[in-house]
């Protein structure tokens, strides 16, 4: 893999022979990742914009920008990928139990915050720890219930950074 401007984890997976990596970007402007398997060549150039606040809805049919409820991401790990560093995520009403809800590293500054109060859980289905807050980062957690975690340390938060969970009404 050749990137600008951006990381690849060290653990890729080779599926149906497509070998799978994940992209994290570290800038606003146009990003290139470049993929060479054998003598195969593959470009993916996409523009990635970091908003201030991102949008989610699990329940959202297509993948939007984020940028409104009219155009949400449907998982936590779309919104984590696109919001700036102590931006906002905002959670619709509904259950998040899909793969990028659950098993989630936070390494940025960021504010999750609920809809409304009650009405939004993310759940680890018993197979994973929710999230993990890297030491040096802070993060917000408001209106949101958290159930299904498991983890030899933190079921549904190993927090490492610094975090506030709260409920407003």
């Amino acid at each position: 893999y050749t990137i600008t401007q951006g990381t690849i984890t060290d653990n890729t997976l080779l599926i149906n022979g497509i070998s799978t990596a994940i992209f994290t970007p570290t800038t606003t402007q146009t990003v290139t990742v470049t993929s060479t398997i054998y003598t195969n060549s593959t470009t993916l150039t996409k523009e990635v914009t970091q908003l201030d606040t991102v949008y989610v809805n699990a329940s959202a049919t297509t993948i939007g920008t984020g940028e409104s409820w009219n155009s949400p991401v449907i998982t936590i790990q779309e919104a984590l990928d696109i919001v700036s560093d102590g931006g906002k995520i905002i959670l619709a009403e509904g259950t998040y139990k899909a793969d990028g809800d659950y098993g989630l590293t936070i390494a940025q500054n960021v504010n999750i915050t609920g809809q409304t109060q009650n009405k939004i859980i993310i759940d680890g289905l018993k197979t994973n720890q929710i999230m993990k807050i890297n030491n040096g980062y802070t993060v917000n957690i408001t209106n949101i219930t958290f159930t299904n975690g498991q983890a030899q340390y933190g079921g549904a938060i190993n927090n490492t950074g610094t975090l506030t969970r709260s409920e407003e009404h």
